[in-house]
């Protein structure tokens, strides 16, 4: 490990390894001291039959090598192997790729929208996907089929994503766990990780985010060279990828029955009803949404914290921006989706 800061001098060189020595007063008051690091680090290499040693010369900065006894090498494989960051196959700069990944990942969400999208996502990178629809079944599935990753959603009916990780972990699997949230309150984001999640994506998320945790935890060895661009490193998909289409355009027939539930619950007065659908609609930015994302999570605090007549004006106003997508798209909808008579979802169309 190499840096360019102030260096050491030959004086303090030969203490620097020492328990809680401090090089000089006023650089630890800038800088910090070394405490207990650098010696514990040096005990631990030399407890592998190894050394850590320092290299330094005063204003030029300092070298710390680490060396361990691994013995023979020749037969040992590496778990994974990252493409060398200074080489000519290194990852352009903001250009996201599609890691071509084999395995089987498992993802648990209780929104149609929300599965059909992460296996669309998902399949792109040759993965074999299964689907689960609340925690009980993810909980059923992994404990008796095999899966190499999970993607949870944390807000789920049955049994939610918190309560389905502990019984996971309890089970004794151990496999890698992503958690999916519509939240970004930090004490709900802990909470992920004390279930037993390894990672976690806010919704709505990145697809490079994404990518790049399928792809730490699956392990993809395939250089970027021979990895397929995906030049958007957004949320919002190519408008004109023919499976994406399909998928925005189911979650765009979904708003009607999204819509219909929001206006019952805002007549009856149910505000955790509010803050539920609401919830689910924070991930319309995925389908190439924003604005209702927005507004959705506005609306979902408002609803949390009986602001009602705020939460009011936030439901007026995402029913409007619902309305606009159905006039924008709705020629093409309705030729894929004839009309329902269902009498709530006709409501629905009245409302907005």
């Amino acid at each position: 490990i190499r840096d360019t800061g102030i260096g050491i001098s030959h004086e303090n060189m030969v203490r620097l390894f020492e328990p809680f020595t401090q090089a000089d007063a006023s650089i630890t008051r800038t800088f910090g001291g070394t405490g207990l690091g650098l010696a514990l680090s040096r005990r631990l290499t030399q407890l592998l039959g190894g050394d850590l040693t320092c290299e330094s010369v005063l204003g030029s900065g300092s070298t710390f090598t680490v060396a361990i006894a691994t013995g023979t090498l020749s037969s040992a494989s590496f778990v994974r192997q990252y493409p060398n960051p200074d080489s000519s196959h290194a990852y352009p700069q903001g250009l996201s790729v599609v890691p071509q990944l084999s395995g089987r990942v498992l993802v648990a969400d209780d929104g149609e929208d929300n599965r059909a999208l992460l296996q669309y996502l998902l399949a792109r990178t040759g993965l074999e996907v299964t689907l689960a629809a609340d925690g009980a079944e993810a909980v059923r599935r992994v404990t008796t089929e095999s899966y190499d990753l999970i993607l949870m959603d944390m807000q789920m009916p049955v049994v939610d994503g918190f309560e389905a990780t502990e019984e996971v972990r309890r089970a004794g699997v151990k496999v890698p766990i992503i958690a999916l949230t519509a939240t970004i309150l930090k004490e709900r984001i802990c909470r992920c990780f004390s279930a037993g999640c390894d990672a976690h994506l806010s919704k709505p998320f990145q697809r490079a985010e994404l990518y790049r945790l399928l792809d730490h935890y699956l392990g993809s060895s395939v250089r970027p060279d021979a990895a397929r661009p995906d030049p958007s490193g957004n949320a919002v998909l190519p408008a004109d990828d023919p499976e994406f289409k399909r998928v925005q355009q189911s979650f765009r027939q979904s708003l009607v029955r999204r819509s219909a539930d929001l206006v019952a619950a805002i007549e009856d007065e149910a505000w955790d009803t509010v803050a539920i659908v609401a919830h689910r609609l924070i991930s319309a930015e995925l389908f190439g949404f924003g604005d209702i994302t927005d507004t959705a999570r506005a609306l979902e605090q408002a609803a949390m914290q009986s602001q009602h007549d705020e939460a009011q004006a936030l439901a007026t106003q995402l029913l409007a921006q619902i309305k606009t997508i159905k006039l924008t798209h709705g020629r093409t909808d309705a030729a894929a989706h004839p009309a329902s008579s269902n009498r709530r979802d006709d409501n629905a169309h009245h409302s907005l």
